[in-house]
């Protein structure tokens, strides 16, 4: 008789925590809930919206509890602070090197990966974007 494999939520927090510990962070609440919430919800989101994605999840965290995990997370290599507008600063969890394209008429963000020999490409093509300047992060 085999032992039953733990439920998504219960690895996922397990993952999450043997993350934080390799990267020389104390394992806490609010880290552990950051990260699976900015799963959930996606990347690209200001503090405020993790703020209430947060809520939204039950987790009732403090503003200033929030922006301190998101700066350790940061600071860490764990989560990704893009300044992809003029607004806040927004985080994500994908942490390998890329570029975004911001839709300047709906918001929306997408991550595009680097080529090695970018500076003497154009641009891809992305169906209803238009390049109106670049900024390198």
């Amino acid at each position: 008789m085999s032992c039953p494999a733990p439920s998504t939520p219960s690895n996922s927090r397990f993952v999450d925590a043997t993350r934080l510990r390799t990267h020389g962070l104390r394992v806490t609440g609010p880290r552990l809930a950051i990260l699976a919430v900015l799963d959930d919800v996606g990347g690209h989101r200001s503090a405020d919206e993790l703020v209430a994605a947060l809520r939204g999840h039950g987790y009732d965290h403090a503003r200033t509890t929030v922006y301190n995990a998101l700066d350790d997370l940061a600071r860490a290599g764990l989560v990704r602070p893009a300044p992809v507008d003029a607004g806040a600063l927004r985080f994500e969890p994908e942490t390998e090197p890329h570029h975004h394209f911001v839709c300047r008429v709906c918001g929306v963000i997408e991550n595009l990966p680097i080529a090695d020999d970018l500076a003497n490409r154009s641009l891809p093509e992305l169906p209803g974007f238009e390049e109106i300047g670049r900024a390198h992060v």
